[in-house]
């Protein structure tokens, strides 16, 4: 288990980990647990572990910000991180700085990887498209041994809450902000997919991969209690728009872009609609610099 490491920014918990022990404390966790689940016998209903990984950006940051039950959900985060220039920058103005960027990218190809050496059960849920289909069927061709689905998902919808109602920090909880759709999806069967999955990349975007994945945790052992046996662990990981660029749905920017923390400017260009996202930077260092010159 890594000993806890972290930055908070604006009250939000960004794990300070090298993408090398991440892997390493992923592949130690579903070991210890793959054992138990095929080895041990417990009793029906016993918990399932949701081990939730996120990738937090600034627009995570503003989001957590406005709404304090999204701040909670990224605080009970397995690990959060850093990804996106602007959270590099951050943890310099705290006087630390980030060991490295990780984006969903590289945790969806890493991950991938890690479940095809070790015989684990990946899962591809969300994205446009066939993004999640696409993505599976290009990993088998390149780990013949993957054992893996893919998943549309359900429609996932907020209420009619907004973000700017409430005020700041509003207190409302998960049913209040989301809801999914069951009659898009057979979610009990979904669900009971996921309870035999190790390694869960969920692609509906944040916030509602997010609360999705929180949703997931309460309802696994509730709405499948006849049906799991064994206790297990899975890793949930939140990759927002990942899948639609590793099937090819999407364009990726080029590895020099990314590099020198433009790949906002290239999705702009390239996808016209996320302008009013993009505002989101603006207040992220509005606050930033307040939050920096405060303290």
């Amino acid at each position: 288990m890594l000993s806890p490491s972290y930055i908070s920014i604006l009250g939000v918990k960004v794990h300070n980990y090298s993408l090398k022990e991440i892997l390493e404390n992923v592949r130690s966790e579903l070991k210890s647990s793959t054992f138990e689940h095929k080895n041990k016998q417990l009793r029906a209903g016993h918990v399932t572990r949701v081990l939730p990984i996120y990738t937090v950006n600034p627009e995570f940051l503003v989001l957590a910000y406005e709404l304090n039950t999204f701040k909670k959900i990224l605080n009970r985060a397995f690990v959060a991180v850093p990804d996106g220039i602007g959270i590099l920058y951050a943890g310099l103005l705290k006087r630390r700085g980030f060991q490295e960027r990780i984006t969903g990218i590289d945790l969806v190809h890493s991950l991938t990887r890690l479940a095809a050496e070790h015989d684990l059960q990946v899962g591809y849920l969300g994205g446009k498209q066939n993004a999640a289909e696409k993505t599976l069927n290009r990993f088998k061709k390149q780990y013949t041994h993957l054992k893996g689905w893919s998943d549309p998902g359900p429609k996932i919808s907020f209420t009619r809450y907004s973000f700017s109602d409430g005020g700041l920090n509003s207190q409302k909880t998960l049913t209040d902000l989301i809801k999914i759709h069951q009659n898009s999806h057979d979610l009990e069967s979904l669900l009971e997919k996921i309870s035999q999955t190790d390694i869960l990349f969920v692609a509906f975007g944040a916030p509602k991969q997010e609360f999705f994945i929180e949703h997931m945790k309460g309802t696994l052992t509730t709405n499948l209690k006849s049906k799991i046996l064994n206790q297990k662990s899975i890793v949930a990981v939140g990759v927002g728009g990942s899948l639609d660029e590793i099937s090819g749905i999407s364009p990726q920017s080029p590895h020099w872009i990314e590099r020198a923390g433009f790949k906002w400017l290239f999705r702009l260009v390239t996808e016209p609609w996320r302008w009013k996202r993009q505002l989101r930077l603006i207040k992220f260092i509005y606050l930033l610099m307040r939050d920096s010159h405060l303290s």
